[in-house]
């Protein structure tokens, strides 16, 4: 399963950035999404395999779901992401 996540990330500034993407239902957790420390092409192959999280080292966002996909492709058909 995967969800279209809107994340909310505070920069040392004070600035407020919102990010949507997609992820697999597991890297959400208790409000947050966790993102792995990859480079762009590595972390868009670990979204679309569905890989663990490592809820440990990875980075985590405040984070709300806006809908939940039974798989990968079925998001590209209700978004424009």
């Amino acid at each position: 399963m995967f969800d279209l996540v809107e994340c909310v990330e505070t920069k040392p500034e004070g600035d407020v950035e919102y990010t949507v993407s997609v992820v697999p239902t597991s890297w959400i957790r208790n409000g947050h999404c966790y993102w792995p420390h990859y480079s762009a092409g590595k972390t868009s192959k670990s979204v679309k395999c569905a890989d663990a999280p490592d809820f440990d080292a990875w980075k985590f966002y405040p984070a709300r779901s806006l809908g939940t996909f039974g798989n990968y492709a079925n998001i590209n058909r209700y978004t424009c992401i």
